[in-house]
């Protein structure tokens, strides 16, 4: 996967963040598969912020970099 990129940009999440006071007891479970992938496969990955969605709340995008790459994924972040 990277012999054409240096970096890999992905969602941080697959659903949308919800309010702070209304956090449903599924969303962990709903979150950890699309930023556990990395972790199991020994890949260094940084969660950055990414911006607002359409209700104005902030997401984050997941930078993910070759294994013992950890200072790219600074300089990028």
């Amino acid at each position: 996967m990277f012999t054409r990129v240096d970096v890999v940009l992905s969602p941080a999440a697959a659903v949308a963040p919800p309010r702070i006071d209304a956090v449903p007891g599924d969303f962990r479970q709903r979150v950890l598969p699309a930023i556990s992938a990395q972790s199991l496969a020994g890949l260094p990955a940084l969660v950055v912020p990414g911006g607002l969605d359409l209700a104005g709340l902030p997401v984050g995008v997941q930078l993910t970099a070759p294994p013992w790459r950890e200072e790219l994924l600074f300089e990028t972040g």
